[in-house]
Formats: C-alpha cells, sequence, structure tokens
C-alpha cells in the first residue's frame, strides 16, 4: 500500500514539472464578440492561481477534445443550439457540467485542476455572466 502512493505520489511531482506550451492571442477581449449567426458561444476558462499550476486542463465538448488550457487562460468554441456537456478529466477525477445553449447566448465554464491529497482532480463549473467576463478579460485566449 504505501509503495503504491509513493509511486503516485513521484508521480504527481513529475508531472507538476512538465512544461506547459500554447500560442496566446494578443487580445483577450476577442473572446467576447458576437457568436456566428445561429450559434452560441462557449467560454472554457482556466482562472490563474497557483495550484495545480504546472498541469494543463484538457477540455472537451460533447466528447470532442478542445485543447488544452494553462492557468490564466481560454478558449472559445462556437456550437449549435441545444444541449452541450463539458468535461474534463484528471487520472483521479472527471467533471461534467451540461449547458442549455441558446442561439446568439454565451456561455461561461471554468476548467480547472485542483490538487487533493492524491493527485490532480479536474473542476469544471458553469460561470454567471458577470464572473465569466472578469475571468475572460484576466486571461489571455489560446489558439
Amino acid at each position: 500500500m504505501s509503495r503504491n502512493l509513493l509511486i503516485v505520489f513521484a508521480t504527481s511531482v513529475i508531472l507538476s514539472c512538465a512544461p506547459t506550451v500554447q500560442t496566446m492571442s494578443s487580445s483577450p477581449g476577442a473572446g467576447l464578440r458576437a457568436p456566428e449567426s445561429g450559434h452560441a458561444a462557449v467560454i472554457l476558462v482556466r482562472t490563474s492561481h497557483f495550484e495545480g499550476r504546472a498541469l494543463l486542463a484538457d477540455a472537451f465538448i460533447d466528447g470532442r477534445r478542445i485543447g488544452s488550457l494553462a492557468p490564466g487562460t481560454f478558449r472559445r468554441v462556437d456550437v449549435g443550439p441545444g444541449a452541450h456537456e463539458i468535461s474534463s478529466a484528471q487520472p483521479r477525477r472527471e467533471q461534467k457540467v451540461t449547458i442549455n445553449a441558446a442561439a446568439g447566448g454565451t456561455y461561461f465554464v471554468e476548467v480547472d485542476i485542483h490538487m487533493a491529497p492524491l493527485g490532480a482532480e479536474a473542476v469544471v463549473r458553469q460561470l454567471d455572466d458577470g464572473s465569466g467576463r472578469a475571468a475572460v478579460s484576466a486571461s489571455r485566449q489560446v489558439e
């Protein structure tokens, strides 16, 4: 048992040192433009904080990988109207949230990583409009 915990701990330490390279947009407000006609905008944002900083959070919409998010970054995806499942997974925990997108709407979803005693856990939650816009304005868009 203690050997397994040691392996999990060592793996977490090694993975937390992994480099995070992403292409960033120079204008953080670009993600707040209106969605394409007949579509909704889903903005996946990862706030910048120390916990889990060295790990990338992989984001999925309806089971399709959208990409990774480093702390302080966001991705924007236009989707058709209807229910959409946003998810993220880490080795110890997957989390999902479903949004019901209306054409012309903008939806903010935080995709993050929190560290637990035995490793990283995914966190996914829908943000209200004000919190989402504030998170995006403090972040850089990943291309």
